[in-house]
């Protein structure tokens, strides 16, 4: 299936006054929406087209689409795009361009990804779900664990390696570092070949330019990540200290990146078949941070090398073995055992953000053994989501029971005290008593009864 072919989509159903003008609605139960992003030039306007799909016919064409994983980023600072749409009225056909406005950091994202002579097809939930509909928005929303799972890769976009906050002129001008991809392996030694000879012999203006914030980074990481680490760890120690701060600098950099921080990347990541993060220009697989980050915890007090380096950046390899730690952790799970339990996910993840506080529940819920009837539902308020979630997870045991009255860490003051507030991330003393729940646990088996249920 060629999807940037207009006839390889589905019928075009007839558009409805309650969506934008570039929707058509969705009519089968596991159809979706992609984007296919036209080729173009770096200043060139954004370009693209929503298609149609059912998740089988996707499945079967070897998923031809890739999943973003991004930060929507302030809804301040836009930018616009055009979406095509094509319409039919007997033997004529018109295409119109509709101006749509994004975030800017989806923005950016498109740009860099975008290729000069073949389309791009994605799968974006800011696109390709009419966010304005509540409905369609529960049964996508229901839908995404196995949008990423089909995926033919997840594309985790951190930004483009200068600023945390993009500013508009940023992309005014293609960026100055080429391209390069990091595939982890042998392929990957006439890479850090050149770039150890780089840091060695660049002026250091040239390695703090912010084309290079991340091919310092992403190499930083390959080289803990590499066969002979020993080795590179001493390649890194006989770097001049200013060019070795640097480096650590700007791996600290892309670990503060927002994306660390959202509830929604913890399914995006787990589920997926393969993970490709792009930090600027440069892009690599997951698999290279996991290599660094075992080699991290498992030598970090016995490796000479490692030993010898700084404080403050011994602190910096400490945060990315924690950022990546339950990630990796759950993402094998899911591989493995097809899942963990939801309480579980749900403090694990507890510090995680979300825009909107029903996904502190909703972002996790896919990844969970057992749902017990809970699925997304929008039209439903946050109260309502976590009473449900309470009551619908000790069905089946009290695996919650010790958050029950916590009202120190409540920050909503619609929800009552049997019911955890979700929305604030759990402190030290909570994570201590939840691993100490089965050691105070007299009798299990027992369920949870409602004894007065109150009118709505």
């Amino acid at each position: 299936m060629d999807p940037s072919d207009p006839a390889a989509s589905l019928e075009r159903p007839p558009r409805t006054s309650a969506l934008p003008q570039y929707y058509r609605k969705l009519c089968r139960p596991k159809q979706i929406r992609v984007v296919s992003i036209s080729p173009g030039q770096w200043k060139d306007p954004i370009r693209c087209r929503l298609l149609h799909y059912e998740l089988s016919e996707l499945h079967e064409a070897d998923s031809c689409y890739k999943a973003l994983s991004y930060v929507w980023g302030s809804s301040v600072v836009k930018d616009i795009i055009y979406v095509e749409d094509i319409s039919r009225v007997g033997n004529i056909v018109r295409i119109e361009d509709h101006p749509v406005e994004i975030t800017f950091n989806l923005f950016c994202a498109l740009r860099y990804l975008r290729h000069t002579d073949h389309d791009v097809v994605l799968w974006v939930d800011a696109l390709c779900i009419n966010q304005e509909d509540d409905k369609e928005r529960s049964h996508q929303v229901s839908l995404m664990r196995q949008i990423y799972e089909q995926a033919k890769e997840v594309i985790v976009f951190m930004g483009d390696g200068r600023s945390h906050r993009i500013q508009r002129l940023d992309l005014t001008e293609p960026p100055m570092c080429p391209k390069r991809q990091i595939y982890g392996g042998y392929k990957d030694d006439a890479f850090l070949d050149e770039f150890l000879e780089t840091c060695r012999s660049a002026k250091l203006k040239v390695l703090r330019s912010p084309a290079s914030a991340g091919l310092c980074a992403m190499g930083l990481v390959r080289l803990f990540s590499a066969e002979d680490k020993n080795e590179y760890c001493r390649e890194i120690m006989s770097l001049r200290e200013p060019v070795r701060r640097h480096l650590f600098e700007c791996l600290k950099c892309f670990l503060v990146c927002p994306w660390w921080k959202r509830i929604w990347v913890v399914q995006e990541v787990a589920v997926s078949k393969k993970v490709i993060v792009q930090y600027g220009t440069v892009s690599a697989c997951w698999e290279i941070f996991v290599g660094a980050t075992n080699f991290i915890s498992s030598h970090h007090k016995r490796t000479t090398a490692l030993a010898e380096l700084e404080p403050e950046n011994l602190k910096v390899l400490d945060l990315l073995n924690s950022q990546l730690s339950n990630l990796e952790r759950t993402r094998q799970r899911w591989h493995e055992e097809g899942g963990t339990h939801l309480v579980h996910l749900l403090q694990e993840f507890s510090n995680r953000e979300a825009t909107d506080d029903r996904d502190k529940v909703y972002g996790l819920l896919s990844l969970a053994k057992w749902e017990h009837g809970i699925s997304p539902d929008y039209t439903l308020d946050v109260f309502q989501v976590y009473r449900n979630t309470f009551l619908g997870r000790n069905a089946a045991g009290p695996d919650l029971a010790c958050w029950a009255g916590d009202q120190k860490r409540k920050n909503r003051r619609d929800l009552p005290s049997w019911i955890p507030d979700w929305s604030h991330g759990l402190d030290i003393a909570d994570r201590r008593r939840m691993t100490l729940l089965d050691t105070y646990k007299a009798k299990t088996g027992w369920t949870l009864k409602v004894i007065h249920e109150e009118q709505e």
